[in-house]
């Protein structure tokens, strides 16, 4: 017999900043959530709010305080079982 799994899932979209090396790997245990919300809309617009896009890079954005020389700020998605 087929049994049904039901997971309830709070589905966020974080804006992180995360130490990369110089080829842009993510390093492991680095990341910071900076903030969270409901979509990918609000996240996105959060953005300019923690860091700069780059004049050369359409796309990349670079902390406004950084703490390493390599940095990546942007947005991810995550699913929380609740």
């Amino acid at each position: 017999m087929t049994e049904f799994l039901i997971k309830t899932l709070r589905c966020e979209w974080l804006v992180v900043i995360q130490q990369v090396d110089q080829y842009g790997a993510p390093c492991k245990g680095q990341r910071s959530i900076l903030s969270i919300w409901p979509t990918a809309d609000e996240a996105y617009a959060d953005l300019p709010n923690h860091a700069v896009e780059s004049e050369y890079v359409k796309g990349r954005w670079i902390p406004k305080n950084p703490m390493h020389a390599y940095e990546y700020v942007g947005v991810q998605y995550r699913e929380i079982e609740i």
